[in-house]
């Protein structure tokens, strides 16, 4: 029996990992160093009294999951350096220290689906990445500046 393991990840993920909503709309978010302040609220939402507005934002600005949509073309824009996966296998340790110093997810994963040795940096290459990801985003900053879009 073949499992298919790319349509198990998507199950999975839909059911664990659903789309990220912006559970404060009303506080400003940051990108890489640029402020993306909450949208102010449109004259229809303001009450009777002039001194007092309503905290929601306007919707006109926001999308469905209420992120604003300048910060959404941005954070999208950005490049992005992911997972590798498919390489060469790095044989595991034999040792216990390494094996205990392992997270749980890292030792599953190891064990079942990639026996022969790490395959993927999935669950250990996160710190690479993220130092990787800056460093392109900053290079794309001073070199082509704040505003350019990759996509």
């Amino acid at each position: 029996m073949t499992v298919d393991m790319e349509k198990c990840k998507r199950i999975v993920q839909y059911f664990w990992d659903p789309e990220p909503r912006n559970d404060i709309p009303a506080a400003s978010i940051w990108c890489l160093g640029r402020e993306y302040a909450p949208p102010q609220p449109s004259s229809d939402q303001t009450t009777s009294n002039p001194h007092i507005t309503s905290r929601q934002p306007d919707a006109s600005t926001l999308n469905d999951t209420a992120w604003p949509k300048a910060f959404l073309s941005d954070f999208g824009s950005r490049i992005w350096i992911t997972y590798r996966s498919n390489f060469t296998p790095i044989p595991r340790t034999k040792t216990s220290e390494a094996t205990s110093s392992m997270t749980l997810g890292v030792r599953l994963r190891s064990q079942l689906m990639d026996p022969q040795g790490f395959t993927s940096d999935t669950g250990w290459g996160c710190m690479i990445r993220s130092g990787q990801s800056l460093l392109a985003n900053t290079f794309s900053d001073i070199l082509l500046g704040r505003g350019e879009r990759c996509i």
